[in-house]
C-alpha cells in the first residue's frame, strides 16, 4: 500500500529486557482497507527469531505467547526499521547466522526499505540501493505517513503524559525548540539589562563621590596636629587620676578585707551555736510528739475501754433486768397453771372413779361369776397375790416408760448443748486467730515505728555531719566571686528542679550517674549536665504551664524519643571493650569505654549511649592515647584531662591554667562544687527526715490507735465467749451426769419389770391349773374354753381399762412436780442473774480504779508536755536572739562584701582605663615623655601590652612626665567632630574623567540592551500564541473524537471532555486537565479515577489520535493489564470495529478471541522463538 502508518505503542518494556541477544528479523507488512492485498513478516536471525515469514492477511490480528517467548520483539523490529529504535543486540545465541547480518525488511506497494546493522552502525537501502540516513527517513514519511510515533507510559502523570503526547503531534518540528530558545534569550537579556543598569546607577554614584572640593584639605591636617595634642593632654590626666585612684582603693581593699575576715569569724561561731540550739530544739521537737502521741494513745485507750465498758456492763444489766422481769412472769404463769392444773387433776379422778365403778358392773354370765366368787373364796390368797402382782407389773411399765422418755428428752438436751459448746468453742478459736493477726500487726507496725525512728536518728547524725563539712569549706570559698557564682547558678538549677519535680521526672543528667573521675566527666558532659530527663514527651507537656510561671527554659531528654535498641547497644559496648582488650594486651596503659567509668541505673543506657558514643577513657601515657585514638579513629579523654580527636590530636586540654592563682581558684571551684554536692544531700536528708516524720505519725496516731483499739474489742469479745463456754461446759457436764444418772435408772427399772412379769406368768399359770378343775363342768355346758370367757370379758372391758390407764397417766403427769421444778429453776435463775449484777457493779468499780489511774498517768504526761513547752519557748528565744546577731553579722557581711566588691571593681577598671590609655597612645602615636633619658617609650610600651601584668608598676618605672592643660577635652570635641566630615580620599581631574567616559559606554549597552529586550519579547510573543493556538485547535479536534470513542465503549453512559486551565500556556504543567464522568458517577480529573478506567480512556485517545492524524496501523503491546473482565470485553468490541489495521500483543485469550487472526509465539530456553498464525480457522 502506498501510505502505511505505523505506530508501536509500548505499554510494558519489561518483557523484551528477558530476551537472548543477537538476532534478525525481516518484516514484510501489506494491508488495506479496501483490498485484499496481505502483508508479511519475514523472520530471520533478530533478537530470537530465525528464520519466520509470517502473512498477516487479516485487518485485526493478536499475537499471543508465554512470556519471553519474542512477542515485543516484532514491536522492536518495526522500531528498527522505521528508524525509532537503535536497539540492535542485547544477547548472544549460539545459532546466529554466519554472516552476521542484522536486518529488518519492510516491503510497501511502491518500495521495499531495510535497514542493516553492521558492527556498530546502520546502513540503509530503498528497492536495493544505497542511501542515506536522512533520505532513508524521509522516504519512510512520505511512504507511511508524517508523525510516526513510539509512545511510552510516562510517570510525570496522566495529564501531562497526555498534552506532551498531543503536542509533540500537533506542533511543526523547530516550533518548541525555538520556543525554549526564545524564551531562554529573553531571559538571558533581560538579565543582562538589569545588570547594565545596575552599573549604571553604580558609577553614578562613583562620580559624584569624586566630585568633592580639594580646597579643604590643609585646614583638616592642621586640625589633626591640634587633636594630637590635646590627646596627649587627656592621656598625661587619665593616667595620673587613675594611678592616684588605684592607690586609694588598694589601701582601702586591705583594711576591708581584713575587718571582713573578722566578721567571717564571728559569723562561723555564730553558726554553729545557733545549728547547736536547732539540734536541741530538734530533739524536743521529737520528745515533743512522743509524748503527745502517747498522750493521745493513753487517752484514746482509755475512752475506749471505758466505752466498752461502760456499753457491756449497761447491756448487761439491762439484759438482767429484762430476764429477772420475764423470770417473775413466768414464775406467775406457772402458778397459774399449776392452779389450772389441779382442778384439771380432781376432774381426771372423778372421771376414773367413774370408770372404775362402771368396769365392776360389767354384765357376765351369773353362774360364771358365782364359779369364780366360789373359786375365789377357795383361792382367795392366790387371788391376792396374782391382783397385787399385775398391779406391780403395771406400775413398773409406767415407770420404764417414764424413765425412758426422761432419757431421750435427757440425750435430746444433750445434744444440743454439745453443738451450742462446739459453736461456741469455734467462735473462740476464730477470736483467737484474729486477736493473733492484729497482735502480729501491731507488732510490724511497731517494728516499722522503731526503723522510721532509726533511720530518722541516722539521718539527723548524717546532716550533722554535712554540717560539720560545711563550715571549713564556706571559709575557704567566702573569698571567691567565681564559687559564689557557681552556687548560686548551683542553688538556681536546685530551686528549679524543686518546681518541677514530679511522676516521671528523674532529675538533671549531672544527677544520674557517679564517677571517680568528676572533673573529666563533667566537661565531657557540659553541654547537658542541665538537660532534665523525663519519661516521655507527655510530661514535658505537662510541665509548660509551670515552665512559663517560673519564667526559664530548660532542655529536655524524653527517653522514649530517643532511638535506642538493647541489642545493638550490647553489641557496640562488647565491641568497644574489645578493641580496648586488644590495644591493652600490647601496648602500655589501659583503655576502656568511657561508659565503663560511669555507675547508673540501666534505665538511663539510652541517653549516656547517645552523647557518648565511641567515646573511650585512657590511662596512661598522653603518647599511647594519641596512639589509640589515630589506630581506632576515636575520640580518646585521659585522666590528665587531655581530649583526643579521631586523628590523633590533641583537641582539648582541659584546666590548662598553669600559674599559682588560676591553680588556686580551680581548687575554690572544686569546694564550691562539693558544698552544693553536701547542701544538696542536706536538703535530700531534711526531706527524707520530713517524710519519715509524717509517715510516724500516721502510723501512730491512726494505724497503731486503730489496730489497738480493734485488739481490745477482740479481747472483751473473747472474754465474753470464754465465759459463756465455761458456763455451756458446765452444764454440758451437769446434763451427763443426768443422762448417767437415768440410764442407770432404766436398766434398775428394766430388771425389776423383768422380775414382776415372770413373777405373773407363774402366778397366772397356777391360776390357770386351778381354774380348768372348778369350771370344767362350766365350760362343758356352754361349748366353751377358759381363754374365750376371758377373751370376752377382756373385751368388754378393753375400752374402760384404756380409759382409765389415760387418765390415770395424765393425772400423774398432771401431779409430777416439773411445774414446781421450774419454779424453783426460775427462782434460782433470779438469783443467779442478781449475783451476776452484783458481779457488774463490782467490776464497774474496779473500772472506776483503772480509770483513775489513766487519769493520774495523763496528767503526768501534760506535765511533762507543759515542760518541754517551757524549755522548747526558752529555746526560740535564744534562737531569735542568734538569727538576729546572726542577721546583723549577714548585713556587715554583705555591706563589707560588697564594699570590698565594688573597690576590686574600682582597682580592675583603673588598671583597665590605664592599660586603654597606654593602647591608645601607642595606636596614635602620641608623644608621652620621661624625665628619664631613656630609650623609645612606645617600644616599652609595646612590649608590656603583649603581657600585661602590673601596670602600675610598669608606669612608675617610666617616670612620665605628666604635665598637661585643662582644656583638652572640649578641643578634642570640636577637633574629632571636624576631621568626621573629612573626605576619605582625594582624586585628580584625569580619574575624574576617565569614569565619565565609562559611565557613557555604560549607558550606550544599556540602550542597545533594551532595544535587543523588546525585539526578543516581540519574538517570544509570536511563538507563544502560534504554540498555544496550535495545541487548542489540535485538542478540540482530538476531544471530539475522545467523546465519540468513549460514549461508544460505555453504551453513551459515560462522558469525557478536556478542560483547558491556561489557553495561553496551555502545555504548561496543569494547565490542561482530562475530566471524564464513568458511568453511573460524578464528574471526576483522570488522576482520580482507577487504574482500569484510566487504561480504557488511554484506549480511545490512541485512537482518537490514530482517526485526527491519519494513522493506518496500530501497534499495541499489553493493552489489557489493569482491566476487568467487563472492559475487557468493551475494548475488545472497540478494537474490532476499529478503521486501523490492529495488532495487540496479550495474554488474555478473551480479548484476542474478537481479532480475525490470531499470531503465536513460543520458545523454549536457549532456543529460537517459533511461530505459527490462524486464519479462518486454519493452523499454519
Amino acid at each position: 500500500m502506498n501510505n502505511l502508518q505505523l505506530e508501536i505503542i509500548y505499554w510494558n518494556l519489561s518483557s523484551a529486557l528477558e530476551v537472548a541477544k543477537y538476532f534478525n528479523i525481516q518484516l514484510l507488512t501489506q494491508q488495506t482497507r479496501k483490498s485484499n492485498s496481505t502483508s508479511h513478516n519475514c523472520i530471520s536471525h533478530f533478537k530470537s527469531f530465525v528464520n519466520f515469514t509470517v502473512p498477516i492477511k487479516k485487518l485485526h490480528s493478536a499475537i499471543l505467547g508465554p512470556n519471553s517467548a519474542g512477542k515485543s520483539n516484532l514491536l522492536d523490529a518495526i522500531c528498527f526499521a522505521l528508524g525509532l529504535d537503535d536497539t540492535t543486540r542485547n544477547g548472544q545465541l549460539n545459532n546466529r547466522n554466519e554472516a552476521g547480518e542484522t536486518f529488518v525488511q519492510i516491503q510497501s506497494k511502491k518500495k521495499v526499505f531495510k535497514r542493516q546493522h553492521q558492527v556498530s552502525t546502520s546502513v540503509y537501502f530503498i528497492n536495493g540501493a544505497l542511501v542515506q540516513k536522512q533520505e532513508y527517513l524521509d522516504a519512510i514519511a512520505v511512504e507511511f505517513g508524517h508523525g510516526i510515533q513510539r509512545i511510552a507510559q510516562q510517570d510525570t502523570g496522566f495529564n501531562a503524559d497526555f498534552v506532551q503526547l498531543c503536542e509533540s503531534l500537533c506542533q511543526e518540528k523547530d516550533t518548541i525548540e525555538q520556543y525554549d530558545l526564545a524564551h531562554m534569550r529573553l531571559k538571558e537579556s533581560q538579565q543582562q539589562q538589569k545588570q547594565l543598569q545596575s552599573k549604571v546607577n553604580l558609577q553614578k554614584k562613583k562620580l559624584q563621590s569624586y566630585e568633592l572640593d580639594e580646597a579643604q584639605n590643609n585646614e583638616f591636617t592642621l586640625a589633626e596636629q591640634e587633636l594630637q595634642q590635646a590627646q596627649k593632654d587627656k592621656c598625661n590626666h587619665q593616667i595620673q587620676k587613675n594611678l592616684t585612684d588605684l592607690q586609694t582603693a588598694a589601701q582601702s581593699l586591705e583594711s576591708t578585707n581584713q575587718f571582713l575576715t573578722d566578721l567571717k569569724q564571728n559569723h562561723s561561731t555564730v553558726i554553729q551555736e545557733q545549728e547547736l540550739l536547732n539540734t536541741n530544739l530538734q530533739n524536743l521537737e521529737l520528745q515533743n510528739q512522743e509524748l503527745q502521741i502517747e498522750l493521745k494513745s493513753q487517752k484514746n485507750k482509755l475512752e475506749l475501754e471505758l466505752q466498752m465498758k461502760k456499753l457491756q456492763l449497761g447491756s448487761q444489766k439491762i439484759m438482767n433486768e429484762k430476764k429477772i422481769n420475764n423470770a417473775n412472769d413466768n414464775l406467775q404463769q406457772v402458778l397459774q397453771e399449776i392452779q389450772k392444773q389441779k382442778v384439771e387433776a380432781e376432774k381426771i379422778q372423778t372421771e376414773i372413779e367413774i370408770h372404775q365403778s362402771q368396769k365392776s358392773q360389767v354384765k357376765i354370765p351369773e353362774e360364771y361369776f358365782t364359779l369364780q366368787k366360789k373359786f375365789e373364796a377357795e383361792n382367795q390368797e392366790l387371788s391376792k397375790e396374782y391382783l397385787m402382782q399385775k398391779q406391780q407389773v403395771h406400775n413398773s411399765k409406767q415407770l420404764f416408760k417414764a424413765s425412758e422418755e426422761k432419757l431421750t428428752q435427757c440425750q435430746a438436751e444433750d445434744e444440743q448443748l454439745k453443738k451450742s459448746f462446739n459453736t461456741q468453742e469455734e467462735k473462740v478459736k476464730q477470736t483467737e486467730i484474729l486477736i493473733e493477726q492484729k497482735q502480729e500487726k501491731i507488732n510490724q507496725i511497731t517494728q516499722e515505728i522503731s526503723t522510721i525512728k532509726d533511720q530518722i536518728n541516722k539521718n539527723q547524725q548524717k546532716s550533722n555531719n554535712i554540717l560539720i563539712q560545711l563550715q571549713p569549706i564556706q571559709s575557704k570559698i567566702d573569698s571567691s566571686a567565681e564559687a559564689q557564682r557557681f552556687i548560686k547558678e548551683e542553688r538556681r538549677y536546685i530551686d528549679i528542679f524543686q518546681k518541677i519535680r514530679g511522676q516521671g521526672i528523674y532529675g538533671y543528667v549531672k544527677d544520674l550517674y557517679q564517677t571517680q573521675y568528676s572533673q573529666v566527666a563533667d566537661f565531657i558532659l557540659s553541654s547537658v549536665n542541665y538537660n532534665v530527663v523525663t519519661s516521655d514527651f507527655d510530661v514535658v507537656q505537662n510541665l509548660l504551664t509551670i515552665l512559663k510561671q517560673i519564667k526559664v527554659q530548660l532542655q529536655f531528654i524524653p527517653l522514649k524519643s530517643l532511638k535506642f535498641n538493647q541489642t545493638d547497644y550490647n553489641s557496640s559496648m562488647q565491641e568497644m571493650r574489645s578493641i580496648c582488650s586488644q590495644f591493652n594486651q600490647t601496648n602500655q596503659g589501659r583503655a576502656q569505654p568511657f561508659m565503663d567509668i560511669l555507675k547508673f541505673d540501666p534505665k538511663f543506657q539510652p541517653v549516656f549511649s547517645h552523647f557518648l558514643k565511641n567515646m573511650f577513657f585512657f590511662e596512661g601515657l598522653p603518647q599511647q592515647a594519641s596512639h589509640f585514638s589515630q589506630q581506632y579513629k576515636v575520640r580518646v579523654v585521659t585522666e590528665d584531662c587531655l581530649l583526643f580527636g579521631g586523628k590523633g590530636t590533641i583537641s582539648v586540654q582541659i584546666n590548662s591554667k598553669s600559674n599559682e592563682k588560676q591553680h588556686k581558684e580551680g581548687d575554690v571551684l572544686k569546694l564550691a562544687q562539693e558544698k552544693v554536692q553536701l547542701e544538696s544531700k542536706l536538703m535530700q536528708l531534711n526531706e527524707e527526715n520530713l517524710a519519715l516524720g509524717t509517715k510516724l505519725q500516721l502510723l501512730i496516731n491512726q494505724k497503731l490507735s486503730t489496730e489497738q483499739i480493734e485488739l481490745s474489742k477482740l479481747q472483751n469479745v473473747i472474754d465474753i465467749q470464754i465465759i459463756e463456754l465455761t458456763k455451756l461446759r458446765s452444764l454440758l457436764a451437769e446434763q451427763k451426769k443426768s443422762t448417767q444418772y437415768l440410764k442407770q435408772e432404766l436398766e434398775r427399772n428394766e430388771a425389776q419389770l423383768a422380775t414382776q412379769q415372770s413373777d405373773l406368768k407363774q402366778i397366772k399359770n397356777r391360776i390357770i391349773l386351778l381354774q380348768t378343775d372348778s369350771f370344767k363342768t362350766f365350760y362343758e355346758q356352754y361349748n366353751l374354753t377358759p381363754e374365750q370367757v376371758e377373751q370376752v370379758i377382756n373385751q368388754q372391758n378393753n375400752h374402760d381399762e384404756k380409759r382409765i390407764q389415760e387418765l390415770t397417766f395424765r393425772l400423774k403427769i398432771l401431779q409430777n412436780e416439773s411445774l414446781q421444778l421450774q419454779q424453783e429453776k426460775t427462782s434460782n435463775f433470779i438469783i443467779t442473774i442478781r449475783q451476776n449484777q452484783s458481779q457488774i457493779d463490782n467490776q464497774i468499780n474496779i473500772l472506776n480504779a483503772l480509770i483513775n489511774e489513766l487519769t493520774q498517768k495523763i496528767t503526768t504526761t501534760e506535765a511533762q508536755l507543759q515542760k518541754i513547752k517551757n524549755e522548747k519557748e526558752k529555746l526560740m528565744n535564744q534562737i531569735q536572739i542568734q538569727n538576729q546577731q546572726n542577721g546583723q553579722i549577714n548585713a556587715e557581711l554583705k555591706s563589707n562584701t560588697q564594699l570590698v566588691n565594688e573597690l576590686q571593681s574600682k582597682i580592675n577598671s583603673c588598671q583597665h582605663e590605664l592599660k586603654q590609655t597606654l593602647e591608645f597612645a601607642f595606636v596614635n602615636s602620641i608623644p608621652l615623655q620621661s624625665d628619664k633619658n631613656t630609650e623609645n617609650i612606645h617600644d616599652k610600651i609595646q612590649n608590656f601590652l603583649a603581657e600585661p601584668t602590673g601596670i602600675d608598676i610598669f608606669i612608675n618605672k617610666l617616670s612620665l612626665n605628666l604635665s598637661y592643660s585643662d582644656d583638652y577635652e572640649e578641643k578634642i570635641i570640636v577637633l574629632s567632630k571636624k576631621l568626621l566630615n573629612r573626605p576619605p580620599n582625594q582624586v585628580g581631574q584625569a580619574i575624574i574623567n576617565k569614569e565619565k567616559e565609562k559611565m557613557n559606554q555604560l549607558e550606550a549597552e544599556l540602550k542597545t540592551v533594551k532595544q535587543t529586550t523588546a525585539a526578543q519579547n516581540a519574538h517570544y510573543t509570536k511563538l507563544l500564541k502560534l504554540r498555544g493556538e496550535t495545541l487548542n485547535e489540535f485538542l478540540e479536534k482530538i476531544e471530539l473524537k475522545l467523546k465519540t470513542y468513549y460514549e461508544q465503549v460505555t453504551s453513551n453512559q459515560g462522558q469525557i471532555f478536556i478542560q483547558i486551565n491556561d489557553a495561553v500556556r496551555p502545555f504548561q504543567l496543569d494547565a490542561v486537565n482530562l475530566m471524564l464522568m464513568p458511568a453511573g458517577d460524578q464528574v471526576r480529573d483522570i488522576s482520580q479515577v482507577s487504574g482500569g478506567e484510566k487504561a480504557l480512556v488511554r484506549i480511545c485517545y490512541y485512537l482518537a489520535l490514530a482517526e485526527v492524524l491519519d494513522w493506518k496501523i496500530l501497534v499495541l503491546d499489553e493493552i489489557d493489564q489493569n482491566l476487568d473482565a467487563d472492559k475487557v470485553g468493551q475494548v475488545k468490541e472497540l478494537l474490532t470495529h476499529a478503521k486501523q489495521q490492529i495488532l495487540v500483543v496479550t495474554h488474555n485469550t478473551h480479548l484476542a478471541s474478537g481479532f480475525e487472526q490470531l499470531i503465536g509465539v513460543s520458545r523454549k530456553e536457549e532456543q529460537p522463538s517459533q511461530i505459527w498464525w490462524i486464519v479462518n480457522d486454519t493452523v499454519e
